[in-house]
Parts: structure tokens; sequence; C-alpha cells
């Protein structure tokens, strides 16, 4: 039995009974229901409707022998087959077309209810729920992010949806903002004024006085400074249609995380924050 051409029939859906039958007569030409059974391992009462099958499919002729009972099973030839086979695979190539153009027609057309929070690991699943984010955003766009976040993906999408979206992109300095509005000129783009980030990571050094707070933990006050240091690649945020928020937490670890909600209070205060970041910006 030849097991690869019984597996290419089933993946065009036959069955195993009709897949064993089609192979078997492919190499004996005609056979009776008794030899059709033994060569091919398919319970003898199963034959004569696996047959009917084939027959229906146009692979088959099925020969009365007399006036008895008795049947010739005949495969068609090889020419038929491949015309056969062909013109089926090209069926199922088509359905396949035309169901991909249904899914691309209605995906994403019907909104249900969001899961209120996810928390997100890997650098990997952070930029895939930010490819969603852009794609399902319906009225704006809010972003605050590293320049590393702006890949040929991110930056393609955003082009194409700034026709029918309100985009607004935060950048940290100079060099960031030379790149974005090199890559993305139609699209708004606003720099954050300096010493803005400077005050930031000021505040995050000098934590315990300006929160007059006592810490001594070296490891603690490490945490912070590292978190200064790097700020401006460790921390983003994104607000979409003022209803869900994406933030990446700016903790250095190896991990990078972020959050997205869309629980009112959180959105709210993501909002306001970046509202602030706005009012410390030039349009550039």
């Amino acid at each position: 039995m030849n097991e690869e051409l019984e597996n290419l029939l089933k993946e065009l859906n036959f069955t195993q009974y009709e897949a064993q039958t089609f192979e078997t007569l492919v190499r004996y030409h005609i056979l009776n229901a008794s030899e059709l059974h033994k060569y091919s391992n398919v319970p003898q009462p199963k034959i004569y409707e696996t047959m009917i099958k084939l027959e229906r499919k146009g692979f088959v002729d099925i020969i009365p022998i007399g006036s008895k009972a008795k049947k010739y099973y005949k495969i068609k030839s090889s020419e038929i087959l491949q015309e056969k086979i062909l013109k089926y695979t090209k069926e199922i190539q088509e359905i396949g077309q035309k169901s991909i153009k249904i899914i691309n027609e209605i995906h994403s057309t019907e909104e249900s209810e969001d899961i209120p929070f996810i928390g997100i690991a890997k650098e990997e699943n952070l930029l895939e729920h930010l490819y969603y984010l852009i794609d399902n955003a319906k009225v704006s766009l809010d972003i605050f992010l590293s320049l590393n976040y702006f890949n040929d993906r991110i930056v393609r999408r955003l082009n194409e949806r700034n026709n029918d979206l309100s985009i607004k992109i935060i950048s940290s300095d100079d060099y960031s903002s030379s790149i974005l509005r090199k890559k993305m000129p139609k699209i708004a783009i606003y720099q954050l004024k300096p010493p803005t980030f400077e005050i930031f990571s000021n505040i995050l050094n000098n934590i315990s006085k300006f929160a007059q707070l006592d810490i001594t933990d070296p490891y603690i006050l490490q945490i912070f400074k590292e978190i200064a240091t790097n700020l401006k690649n460790i921390f983003g945020l994104m607000i979409i249609d003022d209803k869900k928020s994406f933030f990446r937490i700016p903790l250095p670890i190896d991990v990078p995380i972020a959050m997205m909600t869309i629980l009112p209070k959180i959105v709210e205060f993501h909002k306001r924050g970046m509202n602030e970041l706005l009012t410390s910006t030039v349009k550039l």
C-alpha cells in the first residue's frame, strides 16, 4: 500500500476507505468486490457503498456481470484521473480564496466585550498587541513610545491609518523626532521641550528627597537610578480612542512588561498623563 498517496487523497477530502480502494484500483485496474476487499483491507460490506461514492465523484466505473449481483470495479484512465483531481484541487483553491476574501471583509467588524485588564510580557508579545491596537483603533491614537518600537510594520500601518484616525506621536528628543518625521511625514509629531525628561530622571534619582521617603535600601535606590538612566527606552504609553490604554511599565528587568486596560479610572489616569506630556511639547 502506498501510504503517501492515501494521505494525499485524505487531504483532498477522501475518506479512509475511499483512499484505500482508490489506491488499490489504481494498482490493479479492475477488481471484483472480494478481490478489492482482499487487496485494500476495506471490510467487504463497505466496498459497495464506497464504490458508489467514487463512481459519483467520477473516479471509477461499476460494471455489472450478467444477471447476477456480481460487479467489477474499474478505475478510470490516468488522464481522466489527472483531470478530475486537478479540477477538484482547483475548486478547493477557489473555495479557499473565496473564504479568505470573506474572512478579510468581516474580520474585526463586530465588537465584543473587551477584557478589562491584560498583563503582557516579552517584547514580541508587546509588539503583537501594539499591532492589534493600531489596526483596531476607531477614532484616535496618542502615542509616546521609545523609538525602537517604530519598526517597519508599525510605521507602515500608522501611515495607512493616518487617513482615518487622529494620530499624535510624542518624541523625547531631536534625534527621535528627525527619524519619526522622515518615516511618517504626514503624521503630527510632538517633541518634548527640554528638560522634561531630565526633570523626570532627576526626580527618580532623588526620589527619597522629593517624596520625603526614608529609603535607605541600596537595592531599591539602584532600581530608581536604573529607571532614571534608561527612562527613554523603557517608558511607553498609548491611548486608544480615549477608551483603552497600553502602558509599558518602566521596570529595568530583562523581560519587558506592559499593561493594557479599558478600566475607566486607569485609562483616565493615563489620559491625564498623556495630556500633561502634550502640554510640555512643541509640535513639529
